[in-house]
């Protein structure tokens, strides 16, 4: 995955397609440096800078971004080729030094951590040993601070999107994959629309969950709306009023006298939940009465006192 480091846009994807008999060179990729050099294909002398793990890190894939115009700051493997023998070791080292080397253009730096653990860097951005005195006296390098301050960008994709997300449990690689499709997409578009607009910028006091429930809303909303009402049962009646945030019209009751008696309709939506079939029939009232209005039954309790409509009809 390719993503902007400071707004968390995604750019590019790429999936593992595993191994082919005949494979397709667009969609079958293989090799840690062709994956990082289809991702970063459309952004070609652009001036830009790719920051990567150590798992895609070579010598010959930073010269080759550096003749498209695109530099590359990434930590490196001990085991890659053309890296100095010295560099690899931390024997005769003082903790946190630095040793730097140069070559056609790229920086190496072998920062040593602790004792027997050092961080070897590659940099075609760089080209200075500097030096961070701070740092709570770690002495870091310069490229090290860069490489922390924007290799962050997948993580929190990460992050985000599982923290809100649509996926469900399914063995099929297929919905699997679209789900993360539209979990990417739901991202992009609430990055686009709070850089455009400021609106659910606020991520931290919950912007970005506002953003998903009014497009999930807004997604639903036209199906709701031309769904018919006529034979919706009370509970879907009023999940549907909450989403359109209006009252739906009352479906058409059976035609009966007054004579007949039947149960509130209100004292029946009233018991839903545990214990519903049994309390339907021993404390559900029932009654000869009707409302005027939605010409459904109801009990003294529902009833507007001076009106003869329930309580429904009458808000």
């Amino acid at each position: 995955m390719l993503a902007d480091a400071r707004s968390r846009y995604m750019l590019r994807m790429l999936p593992c397609a595993g191994v082919a008999h005949d494979p397709d060179p667009d969609l079958h990729v293989t090799g840690a440096a062709n994956i990082v050099k289809h991702l970063v294909a459309p952004f070609k002398n652009s001036g830009r800078n790719v920051t990567a793990d150590r798992f895609y890190t070579t010598i010959a894939l930073c010269e080759e971004l550096l003749e498209q115009n695109l530099t590359y700051v990434c930590t490196v493997q001990a085991n890659r080729r053309d890296l100095p023998e010295e560099a690899k070791t931390t024997t005769g080292r003082e903790q946190y030094s630095t040793q730097f080397y140069w070559s056609d253009g790229i920086m190496m730096a072998s920062y040593n951590k602790k004792r027997g653990k050092n961080v070897l860097m590659l940099s075609t951005q760089h080209d200075q040993p500097l030096v961070d005195a701070g740092a709570a006296g770690k002495k870091k390098p310069e490229m090290m601070l860069y490489y922390n301050s924007t290799k962050g960008g997948i993580d929190t994709i990460d992050q985000m999107l599982d923290t809100y997300t649509c996926r469900v449990s399914t063995r099929r690689w297929p919905m699997a994959i679209f789900f993360f499709i539209l979990d990417v997409a739901a991202l992009n578009s609430w990055v686009v629309l709070s850089e455009a607009t400021g609106q659910f910028a606020d991520a931290r006091h919950g912007g970005r969950k506002a953003f998903l429930q009014e497009l999930g809303l807004s997604l639903i909303r036209p199906l709701v709306c031309s769904r018919p009402t006529d034979n919706m049962v009370m509970k879907t009646r009023l999940a549907v009023e909450v989403i359109l945030k209006e009252k739906t019209a009352p479906p058409a009751a059976p035609q009966r006298t007054e004579a007949q008696r039947a149960r509130c309709h209100l004292c029946t939506v009233n018991q839903h939940g545990n214990g519903y079939k049994k309390a339907r029939s021993n404390s559900v009232n029932k009654t000869k009465k009707m409302c005027a209005r939605c010409r459904r039954s109801m009990c003294g309790t529902h009833r507007v006192s001076h009106l003869v409509v329930c309580e429904r009809c009458a808000e």
